[in-house]
């Protein structure tokens, strides 16, 4: 018996090819990052949490790179180790916790809480265009009761041509955000006298 070929099943044959090929066209980049390099300095000597919540370790940045194909970066794992990294250079003494983990027995002075308020990259419409890659991250420090004893948004920013490597772009770009980013949340923090007050100096 002959099968006829029906209009509504075409359409959605042709529906879920485009679905399975617009997958297929998502490029996931990982990024080199290498680790920030502060400066020394007398660190506060207080006992400081870190916490890491599910939307801090889970930041990504997606976008459509052209008609086909879209660029993903997520940037979670790198913002996590680098937050760690910066908090050791203020603090004297740091514990990572997260929203899940149990409260740690040792007593803390204080909390500390990176979010991060946007992530964005241009698109310029040729190669040889001009990007920016924004990367935006408030820094809150909270007492043992809730009560926020310093708080400060600092702003990481590369600007570069786009070029034909759209991968090889966006790690010269997050990295420069990132140096500056945490280069200035570091100046920020370790000539805060609300920091500084923590250890009583």
């Amino acid at each position: 018996m002959r099968t006829h070929w029906k209009p509504q099943s075409a359409a959605s044959a042709i529906a879920l090819t485009a679905c399975l090929l617009l997958a297929a066209c998502a490029h996931v980049w990982k990024l080199p990052i290498t680790p920030v390099t502060y400066p020394a300095a007398e660190k506060i000597q207080a006992h400081v949490h870190l916490m890491i919540t599910d939307e801090f370790k889970q930041i990504s940045w997606e976008a459509m790179i052209s008609p086909m194909d879209k660029g993903v970066i997520r940037l979670g794992d790198e913002l996590v180790r680098e937050s760690e990294r910066l908090a050791r250079a203020v603090f004297a003494e740091v514990t990572v916790v997260t929203s899940s983990s149990s409260p740690p027995a040792a007593p803390t002075e204080a909390v500390l809480i990176p979010k991060v308020v946007s992530f964005e990259r241009t698109q310029p419409t040729t190669i040889f265009g001009q990007q920016t890659t924004t990367l935006e991250v408030e820094w809150r420090l909270k007492g043992p009761t809730g009560d926020t004893l310093w708080v400060d948004t600092i702003k990481g920013e590369s600007t570069t041509k786009m070029g034909s490597n759209h991968k090889k772009s966006a790690g010269v770009q997050v990295q420069a955000a990132f140096d500056q980013l945490f280069g200035d949340a570091f100046t920020s923090m370790t000539s805060s006298p609300d920091l500084r007050r923590l250890a009583g100096t």
